[in-house]
């Protein structure tokens, strides 16, 4: 589907608000452009002619090149206008449709005029091009009526259903994308995160266990100094043994030795 411009999504949206509150057709979307003249439409005639409200007096400096700018600004307008509601009318969007003379009760009209021009010595410019004079003689009348599609197409901003499709379809790969993505980074994060875990209660445990045997050398350590200073106890306190036990038979040889002399000089 045609991607549409602002001018166009305005003309559609105006398609779509005039369906059930006042009958929409070319007549309605060309006035509003309109300004300071009138468009008149000969059917029976097949032509189109602009009629221009004339400049004041005296005209300014700029009045003929802005004539000109406008006299193509319009027509570019109307051929953009032309071009959507056939587009729109193609692929079924919209349907136009022409009220008839049993209908109505009166006979059809031959002439339209319509625009917001109010001089009654206008200047006159005819549309040459006889392929958008066609057009306009073709839809000048018709009621322009909008199709369900065209109401949902304005309703999702202008999106069609292939569009919404699509667009849900990207973002069901993108989530995909996502989760895949992170079913496949979260396992080597952990594993990482695990990693320096398990690195740090290592250097913990090793740290612990070194203060740990500096605790227990240390206790032993002192024990080894206490055990040396009771063997230097006990080797003294022997020392000390040994000399009394040396001086009390030193003393007791004498006294024997005494007594066995006075028992022999008794006999």
């Amino acid at each position: 589907m045609k991607s549409f411009s602002d001018d166009e999504k305005t003309y559609i949206r105006q398609i779509c608000l005039g369906s059930g509150h006042f009958v929409c057709n070319l007549q309605n979307l060309l006035e509003q452009n309109l300004e300071g003249m009138l468009m008149v439409v000969d059917t029976k005639a097949r032509a189109a002619v602009l009629l221009v409200d004339p400049p004041p007096d005296p005209p300014p400096d700029s009045w003929a090149a802005d004539f000109l700018d406008s006299l193509v600004n319009i027509e570019r307008k109307t051929v953009q206008l032309l071009a959507l509601i056939t587009y729109l009318e193609q692929n079924g969007f919209l349907v136009s449709y022409s009220p008839t003379a049993l209908q109505t009760g009166v006979p059809p009209e031959t002439i339209f005029t319509f625009g917001q021009g109010n001089s009654s010595n206008p200047t006159h410019y005819t549309i040459p091009d006889p392929g958008t004079v066609s057009l306009i003689v073709h839809f000048v009348n018709r009621e322009l009526i909008p199709l369900p599609s065209l109401s949902s197409l304005v309703k999702n901003n202008f999106k069609t259903d292939e569009d919404i499709r699509f667009g849900k379809n990207q973002v069901v790969t993108l989530i995909g994308i996502a989760v895949a993505f992170l079913v496949g980074i979260i396992p080597t994060i952990w594993t990482g995160c695990d990693s320096r875990s398990q690195a740090k209660e290592t250097e913990e445990y090793r740290h612990n266990e070194a203060v740990r045997w500096q605790a227990f050398l240390a206790t032993e350590s002192n024990k080894v100094v206490q055990v040396g200073n009771m063997s230097r106890i006990l080797l003294k306190v022997n020392q000390s043994i040994g000399s009394l036990t040396n001086q009390a038979q030193t003393v007791t040889k004498p006294i024997l030795t005494g007594g066995n002399a006075r028992k022999q000089t008794v006999r």
